[in-house]
């Protein structure tokens, strides 16, 4: 299966990209349903963070 993207996860768990971030994440303020769905994706689709665009993220708030 291939790589499926923060964008697509969302698409499918049928909730925005930010809410997905926010879930994986671990923030709090997100329904344990919407969490449910979002991790069920999650888990079916394998997703691995980017580390690439983790740095560049970590590099703009600096």
């Amino acid at each position: 299966m291939a790589k499926m993207t923060m964008k697509e996860i969302a698409k499918k768990a049928k909730v925005s990209q930010p809410t997905v971030s926010r879930v994986l994440n671990g923030h709090r303020g997100v329904s344990e349903e919407i969490v449910n769905a979002v991790m069920k994706v999650d888990d079916e689709a394998g997703y691995v963070p980017n580390k690439a665009a983790q740095t560049l993220k970590h590099v703009e708030q600096q």
